[in-house]
Order: C-alpha cells, then structure tokens, then sequence
C-alpha cells in the first residue's frame, strides 16, 4: 500500500468521525401522514430541486391575470360594430398582478423548502388526536411556538412557527378532511403584508366595477297550481 493510499484512507476515517460534530443544513422530509389516512394530494419541494422553478413561475402570473380579465362580461354590448368595455382593465390587472409577483418572488427568496399533504382519516378519529400525532411526529414542543389555536364545531386550526419565523407549521382539521403544511427558510411576511396593503385598494376598486350579467328570471309559480299544470299552461286536463 503506497505512502499516498494511507493518507487517504486516514483522511477518510477522521473525516467520517468528525462529520457529526458539523450538522449539515436541514433537509426536511414529506409530512407525515396519520395512520390510516389516504392522501389525497402531496407537494414536497426544496431549493435543490423544483422550487426555484416554482419562484420563477410566479413572473408568469400577470399573463394569466390578464387573460382573465379579458374574460369578464363586458359591462356594455357591442353596439354596431364596437365592442364592449371590460370592467377589469387587462392593462392595469396585468401591471397590477407583475408588481405583486415580483414582490412575492423577493419576499420568498429566503425559503427552502415547502411541503403539504391533504388526506382523509376516519370518522372514528379525534381530532386531538391528530393534532397530538403531529406534536410528536414534528417535534413541535422544541424549538416551535404556538402562534394560533382554533377550536370550533366545524373545524381545528393549528400555526407553530420557529423564532424568526424560520419554519412555520399549519394543520387544518375539518371533519375527515387533513391539511398539513410546512416551511423551513425565511419569509419577509413583513413585505408581503406591506404589498398586500399596497395594492388591495387598486384590487378592490378593479373588482367592484366587476358586475354579472342578470341572471333570467324564473316565471312565479300560481298559489295553489301544480307542476302539471304549470307545464300545461295553467291549464287542467
């Protein structure tokens, strides 16, 4: 065995001993699922592989925030030969939605990784119980803070975030129906909340021009006439 294969062989040996000692960035795994429950759908996306792509995809967002604009009921007909005007301007939903885009895509840059699941458990199921599942699963007693808790007949909210909002954990119970999602990374929820209070006046005045075409009205039924002999007429056999 030369002197250089020796060196080699040592360098590796300390290296594996001493790797512990250096933590590597946290990769988190899929959300865990409760036993029994069938997924129904899943997304588990990090900064080394899809979400990246995912950011990007948030510049294309205008293209289709103006196509739907263009499919609003115009709020005039066409009158010889001249169309209608839309209430929801394409030109000024599509500046609108490209200022908002980029400013998520800012606000998002220091996230790694995202994941959620939807799944049905069984009736039988508590919903403490699930809840319980994830505190354990996740370790949500070290290192997260509970940021909100909702307690209702109709459904359960839970929000944990980690200090700094490094992570941030949500789980919806509504009946048989589970929503788990998680974050790890940073997000300037400061900026998105200052883009949100930026643009949700130019938004709301866009949306309140917004008006549907009438819908026909249904032809009152006669007190004391029947189906049949609405179908008839009013008249009777």
């Amino acid at each position: 065995m030369s002197l250089r294969t020796v060196f080699a062989c040592t360098a590796l040996i300390v290296l594996t001993m001493v790797s512990p000692l250096f933590p590597a960035e946290e990769m988190l795994s899929s959300l865990p699922v409760y036993p029994g429950g069938k997924v129904d759908f899943e997304l588990n996306i990090a900064e080394d592989d899809f979400l990246p792509a995912f950011r990007h995809l948030l510049l294309a967002v205008p293209i289709f925030a103006g196509k739907m604009a263009t499919s609003f009921p115009t709020s005039e007909a066409a009158k010889d030969g001249v169309p209608g005007t839309h209430p929801v301007d394409p030109k000024t939903y599509m500046r609108i939605s490209s200022e908002i885009a980029k400013e998520l895509q800012a606000a998002t840059t220091g996230l790694k990784q995202f994941s959620v699941v939807t799944y049905r458990i069984d009736n039988a199921v508590k919903r403490e119980q699930v809840a319980n599942f994830y505190m354990q699963k996740l370790g949500l007693t070290k290192g997260w803070r509970s940021i909100m808790r909702v307690d209702s007949p109709l459904c359960m909210c839970r929000i944990y975030a980690k200090p700094g909002i490094e992570g941030i954990f949500v789980l919806i119970v509504q009946f048989d129906r589970i929503i788990a999602s998680r974050t790890s990374g940073k997000i300037d929820f400061v900026a998105i909340s200052r883009t949100l209070e930026k643009y949700l006046p130019a938004i709301s005045e866009q949306m309140t021009n917004l008006k549907l075409p009438p819908q026909p009205e249904q032809p009152a039924s006669v007190p004391g006439q029947s189906d049949k002999d609405s179908k008839n007429g009013g008249q009777a056999e």
